[in-house]
């Protein structure tokens, strides 16, 4: 599916794709104890759709960047820190294209 919608989005114009991956949650109030699999997993099917499309696609893989400490109380949603991490990761595929 990741694959058709990439290609979609090819035939459609698009002409770039940056594909932002996930990071690890943290324990907080939900039962998030052990998503890192899970994780894992979407990360690599996200990656392969990206590499196995027609589009100009670019995965980025944020996992090393994001500590617990980036990530606010809900153990998912990025703080401010983590917010600005993941934009520097963007970046430097965004900014040639502009």
């Amino acid at each position: 599916d990741g694959v058709n919608l990439l290609n979609d989005m090819d035939e459609d114009g698009v002409d770039n794709i940056i594909y932002l991956g996930y990071y690890y949650t943290k324990n907080a109030l939900l039962p998030l104890k052990d998503l890192k699999q899970a994780v894992d997993y979407g990360n690599t099917i996200l990656a392969n759709a990206c590499k196995n499309s027609t589009a100009n696609c670019t995965f980025v893989d944020p996992r090393s960047s994001i500590s617990n400490s980036d990530i606010i109380f809900d153990g998912i949603h990025p703080a401010s820190s983590g917010s600005r991490k993941l934009a520097d990761l963007i970046w430097p595929h965004l900014q040639p294209l502009l």
